[in-house]
């Protein structure tokens, strides 16, 4: 999936200190800059803006004042995407399918097979 197309991603942690709540809000605020919100040694969860470079195994990539920082997964409780402009809109209806854990995949209907459901995604995967 193009990363131009995530708005946000919300770790699953098992002692989550950011709430859903919070979170949504966040992505309706979105600023120009990514925003990492990483977990302190106490606990607690602190929005830093930079941009978002990637991972390399366990460790987030994370530019923040001009320096490409690493943090451990495990420390990170979500991320907001910086705002870019809309995508095109689609020339034909497109579809939401709601997956198991809140997870949404939109796309074109493409098949219904016995076990399998077929969707083009706004990229062109399938």
């Amino acid at each position: 999936m193009p990363l131009t197309r995530v708005v946000g991603i919300k770790m699953v942690l098992l002692d989550p200190k950011e709430s859903h709540e919070s979170f949504a809000r966040r992505l309706k605020k979105r600023g120009s800059e990514d925003l990492l919100l990483a977990r302190t040694k106490d606990g607690e969860v602190v929005p830093i803006a930079g941009v978002l470079e990637g991972s390399e195994n366990d460790r987030l990539l994370f530019r923040y004042q001009g320096k490409t920082r690493k943090l451990p997964i495990e420390m990170v409780e979500g991320l907001v995407m910086a705002t870019r402009p809309d995508p095109d809109q689609p020339d034909m209806p497109r579809s939401t399918f709601e997956l198991p854990g809140g997870v949404a995949v939109t796309g074109r209907w493409k098949a219904l097979e016995a076990a399998s459901w077929k969707v083009e995604t706004p990229w062109g995967k399938r």
